[in-house]
């Protein structure tokens, strides 16, 4: 995870002293969303094994993307690019939650993360969430909404994730209010309850 301070938590596996614990990471949050490349620890057995498990599920593995994230890993400084990213993507998230605490006012609570790409939101239960979309659309902004999270696909009807990477500051800002915006027209369209 890209934690937004220094500290970051210890891997389970810094702690294995007898070659128990699979290590498995990705270069997707760090080098290219679309890259679908990751990396993986194990034991020699278990490692052939796996390889052999991932030629049968597809045989195509990215050469490119691979050969790009070696070219990275040994041209340039790996734990500089990390830190630059820890430090962009921190101001991207505290400018997000300065925002959402200046418009969530009584329509919806949110999450302040450690790190990563995202803040969870949740809407209050007397916003209508069909609405709440509707709005959103018209307004051009587009979240994440929980059901498409969860694995049973239903029960948080209430929450949406936003991500704070992509957008510039000033994007980040319009959006919230935008969002605050659509929460305010939704509650007014919500039916009263009988």
């Amino acid at each position: 995870m890209l934690y937004a301070e220094k500290t970051a938590i210890p891997k389970i596996k810094s702690f294995d002293q007898t070659g128990n614990v699979i290590y498995a990471g990705s270069f997707s949050k760090i080098l290219a969303p679309g890259s679908r490349l990751g990396y993986l620890l194990a034991p020699k057995d278990v490692f052939d094994k796996l390889v052999l498990m991932k030629q049968v599920a597809d045989s195509f593995a990215n050469l490119y993307w691979q050969y790009l994230a070696s070219q990275l890993i040994d041209d340039y400084d790996f734990n500089e690019h990390i830190d630059y990213l820890r430090q962009l993507y921190k101001e991207k998230m505290d400018t997000m939650v300065s925002s959402l605490a200046q418009k969530s006012d009584d329509n919806m609570a949110f999450v302040v993360p450690d790190g990563g790409y995202f803040i969870s939101v949740k809407l209050n239960d007397d916003i209508e969430t069909e609405a709440f979309y509707d709005e959103l659309e018209q307004r051009h902004i587009g979240v994440i909404p929980g059901n498409i999270m969860s694995a049973a696909g239903s029960g948080y009807e209430q929450y949406f994730r936003l991500n704070f990477t992509l957008p510039t500051l000033s994007e980040i800002k319009i959006g919230i209010e935008r969002i605050s915006e659509a929460a305010a027209a939704a509650k007014q369209t919500k039916s009263p309850v009988i």
